[in-house]
């Protein structure tokens, strides 16, 4: 700036308007008064010149196809980066979120409570606790399908037999969830159970059978 008003005239009259008016686009037109070009600008440049195409001072190609394919590009990486994003944030999802998409089937006709019962007896000895804390949930889940408690259907889920049981005995509803829970976070949550737990469940197991007796049908 002090070079150009250093080189700048001295009229000896009055400068007209349009004397006034010229040297000061001369003035500004100076590399030192020109606005630096974007980060984004600097990139379309860039891809242009590996195109073929030239640059214009102001950052945007002459070539109409070329400016095409330059924001085709830029949409296409702009899409990418966000489909990426939005990968990362599904893939960080809270496993109690997991829990609610990906519930077991829980129940089987080809098997008895005895069975699962007798099951669960033999992992409980090995000390696999979450193998036995599933059969001991099927196995209560078997004994309330008997009971005609809950609905005798192949593939009921765990949250549909919350449902039956609310709608059926809304008076162990509370205990039976519990032990649903406690089946729930081993297999669903990948949580860590263990003898503690499985105690626990044999408690609420036994407290929702005793106040929940079979249903008999009107005469």
């Amino acid at each position: 700036m002090i070079r150009a008003i250093l080189v700048t005239p001295v009229w000896q009259d009055d400068p007209s308007a349009n004397e006034v008016k010229d040297r000061a686009k001369e003035i500004f037109s100076g590399s030192e008064f020109r606005r630096s070009k974007s980060l984004i600008e600097r990139f379309v440049d860039w891809l242009a010149e590996r195109l073929g195409g030239q640059p214009t001072p102001d950052g945007f190609q002459q070539n109409g196809w070329l400016n095409v394919v330059i924001w085709t590009v830029l949409i296409a990486l702009a899409i990418g980066l966000v489909s990426f994003i939005i990968w990362l944030i599904v893939k960080r999802k809270p496993r109690a979120k997991r829990l609610k998409t990906s519930p077991e089937l829980v129940v089987e006709r080809d098997r008895s409570h005895s069975e699962w019962a007798d099951e669960a007896s033999q992992l409980e000895a090995s000390g696999d606790w979450k193998g036995a804390i599933r059969c001991r949930y099927r196995e209560l889940v078997a004994v309330l399908v008997q009971r005609r408690l809950v609905e005798s259907v192949p593939g009921r889920t765990t949250g549909e037999l919350r449902q039956d049981l609310s709608a059926s005995h809304p008076a162990v509803a509370r205990e039976f969830s519990e032990a649903t829970l406690l089946f729930e976070l081993p297999w669903y949550g990948h949580l860590d159970t263990g003898p503690a737990e499985n105690a626990a469940f044999k408690q609420l197991a036994e407290r929702v059978l005793a106040a929940a007796p079979e249903l008999v049908d009107a005469p």
